[in-house]
């Protein structure tokens, strides 16, 4: 899928407020931190979660994907 599909996918699951978002993707993930500052997202299969940055333990505004 493309990064747009991604997005649009990810903000559908925003606007049915869903409790998590499940991301399987390095652009899955991606596309759901952007679409998300309050649903905690759950990654698999990304590889370099930091050089995504998408490890935001260090940020105390964003969600915490794990």
């Amino acid at each position: 899928g493309s990064a747009a599909r991604l997005a649009e996918m990810a903000a559908d699951l925003v606007t049915r407020k869903v409790d998590v978002i499940v991301a399987v993707t390095t652009p899955a993930a991606l596309a759901a931190k952007s679409a998300t500052r309050s649903i905690p997202i759950v990654m698999g299969g990304v590889a370099d979660p930091i050089g995504s940055h998408l490890d935001c333990r260090r940020l105390d505004t964003r969600p915490h994907p794990t």
